[in-house]
């Protein structure tokens, strides 16, 4: 699971941390131009919502998000984006994880 370091921030001050997850940073020009093209687009999103979506966007990877604007913006363009119930539908979770439920967060 790969979480922008927006996000990671957004958690940590309400005492979440993630484990499991690759921070991303978002460090290259085109990653920081989408960032802020979308910011201008899509004035009703926050920063943790942003990072989620470019990080998503660059990584080629399926934006999951609890937030149904964050979703909508990705999917006009394509990109693959998931609600939360879509955790609750991974067929190989009980592979990994056994018969237990995957922890992604913890309050520290």
């Amino acid at each position: 699971m790969l979480v922008s370091n927006f996000v990671t921030k957004e958690l940590a001050d309400a005492d979440i941390q993630v484990h499991s997850a690759e921070e991303v940073v978002l460090s290259a020009d085109d990653e920081w131009d989408f960032f802020h093209d979308l910011r201008k687009r899509k004035q009703a999103l926050g920063p943790g919502e942003l990072g989620a979506i470019t990080v998503a966007k660059f990584r080629h990877a399926t934006l999951l998000s609890n937030d149904k604007q964050a979703r909508s913006a990705p999917r006009r363009r394509g990109y693959r984006c998931r609600g939360p119930s879509a955790l609750s539908n991974v067929p190989w979770k009980w592979k990994v994880f056994g018969r237990q439920r995957p922890s992604l967060f913890s309050k520290r």
